[in-house]
């Protein structure tokens, strides 16, 4: 793993306490706290938050879009019987609860990696494309960018997408822009308190030498596949 995730857990466990109905952590423990939350915020960006982490995870969900809208357009897939049944569901159905859950539960990493091979020899070409990329691990690039993609930087991506496969694919379903955020430590929804000797409580940000980082860090991306060549 990431040796900046290693984290003394044990040690942050051992010096919890219940103050007046609070959890905090003891005085001594000022240290080991900023170091967690300073793990967590590296955590995020270099392996949560990863690039190709981020494009296989947005390639996924297309993956499982497209299909949807196969499904819902009388097209038939082969599919495992509980996948199938949330593909096959449109929007606005009223279904049972508890015919969902009982749908739900019996999902798990099989189901989707099965339904990955299967449609990775669809005669659909965009579904085909991104089943064969997750199977085979060739995933689409993802650039980061410090601000929004400019509009006219992904046409002229998805124009290369036409460019080289024709009307055949689905360029939404190729080409994605987004956003992902990251707060390391949010005073404002719950504070991590410190009790000292003499019983007063501080939050942490008040009682350490390290800035917390409280701001949202957003990032933005561009995704496509590889076989572009930019």
């Amino acid at each position: 793993g990431v040796s900046e995730g290693v984290i003394g857990y044990d040690r942050i466990i051992k010096m919890l306490a219940v103050h007046e109905g609070e959890l905090v952590v003891e005085e001594k423990g000022i240290y080991s706290i900023e170091k967690f939350l300073i793990a967590r915020r590296l955590m995020y960006w270099q392996v949560y938050l990863h690039k190709t982490g981020v494009a296989a995870e947005k390639m996924l969900i297309h993956a499982l879009r497209r299909a949807r809208e196969l499904t819902l357009s009388g097209v038939k897939l082969e599919v495992p019987r509980h996948l199938g049944w949330f593909l096959a569901l449109h929007s606005g159905d009223t279904a049972d609860p508890a015919e969902m859950l009982s749908h739900f539960s019996k999902l798990d990493d099989n189901d989707l990696t099965a339904a990955i091979k299967y449609w990775s020899e669809a005669e659909d070409f965009t579904l085909s494309r991104l089943s064969k990329g997750l199977l085979d691990r060739k995933l689409f690039r993802l650039e980061w960018h410090t601000e929004p993609v400019s509009e006219a930087y992904a046409q002229s991506i998805r124009e290369r997408v036409i460019e080289k496969w024709g009307k055949d694919a689905m360029i939404e379903h190729l080409v994605y822009t987004g956003s992902e955020s990251n707060r390391a430590y949010n005073d404002a929804r719950e504070q991590i308190r410190i009790l000292f000797k003499n019983g007063t409580v501080k939050p942490i940000d008040q009682c350490s030498d390290v800035p917390m980082t409280t701001q949202l860090v957003t990032k933005y991306f561009i995704c496509y596949p590889k076989e572009l060549g930019i």
